[in-house]
């Protein structure tokens, strides 16, 4: 039996009906941009870090955060979702990172809506993984964005994630959120192929049950643990719910340090970090 959520946050008609134009072509569009330092060296420890920043509307409070939060400043890669192009390119310059991002579909405010993956080492390849399922309402598709990032000869991948949201009944969105995470998964080179991995984003789920629990699973058919394990909630929308939407999972690395940004002004989702020590350095 579904449930329909009583909420203007989850069951806003208008808002959820909007026409949505989806890009289902899984070669593109894509944009790409290099404002990354020329020979960054490898390193023992990195930073990464998620941030949702809603619709891209607030770009300069984004930027404000990334470069003036102690924990944020100075990000390694940064895995980005409800992006923009315009948004993506004016972090990617501001802060001097390269990137590549590719939209998901046309939002209803006419802005292209997708994922991006901004790293201060080349991107040398990357693409769009269209995930399972689309929203019944608006037909919105989900999107992953990989990208293999190149730290001086060693190769790492990346994935800026943003699942099913939570929308008018809770089983069936949590099986689409499942089946996406499986995608993505079975979209991942083995460890004999590239040890590191990076999986971060907006997955859209509750609490430490349900698909949190199901997605650590998933992840860890191929190695891969939570890395922002314990951080608390991490979406603002709906303080009562304790809303644990925004993770990263991590395979070949070894966690130093995780935590979540509260004083964050740019979006209703706070940023979230690890700091990581890649595995079989000095």
């Amino acid at each position: 039996m579904s449930v329909i959520l009583q909420c203007p946050y989850f069951y806003n008609y208008s808002r959820m009906s909007a026409p949505i134009t989806n890009y289902s072509d899984p070669m593109g569009p894509v944009y790409t941009g290099r404002y990354g330092p020329e020979n960054t060296a490898a390193k023992e420890t990195i930073t990464v870090v998620s941030y949702n920043i809603k619709f891209a509307e607030k770009i300069t409070e984004a930027i404000d955060d990334l470069s003036g939060m102690s924990e944020l400043r100075d990000a390694d890669i940064l895995l980005l979702q409800e992006m923009d192009h315009e948004g993506t390119e004016s972090i990617a310059s501001a802060l001097r990172y390269n990137y590549v991002y590719y939209p998901t579909s046309i939002h209803k405010t006419g802005k292209d809506f997708g994922n991006a993956i901004l790293s201060r080492w080349p991107i040398h390849s990357h693409r769009k993984i269209i995930l399972p399922h689309e929203r019944w309402v608006n037909k919105q598709r989900r999107i992953a964005v990989a990208g293999m990032i190149d730290m001086a000869g060693t190769d790492m991948i990346a994935y800026s994630v943003h699942t099913e949201t939570i929308a008018i009944s809770i089983w069936e969105s949590r099986k689409k959120r499942v089946s996406q995470v499986d995608a993505i998964v079975k979209s991942m080179p083995e460890a004999q192929e590239v040890e590191q991995v990076i999986v971060g984003g907006d997955f859209n789920s509750w609490t430490e049950g349900g698909s949190i629990k199901a997605m650590e699973s998933l992840f860890a058919t191929k190695g891969l643990e939570r890395a922002t394990k314990g951080i608390g909630a991490t979406a603002t929308s709906l303080r009562l719910l304790f809303l644990k939407f925004d993770h990263i999972f991590t395979r070949g690395m070894t966690v130093l340090d995780r935590g979540k940004v509260k004083q964050a002004k740019a979006s209703d989702h706070k940023p979230i970090w690890v700091k990581l020590k890649i595995n079989g350095s000095i």
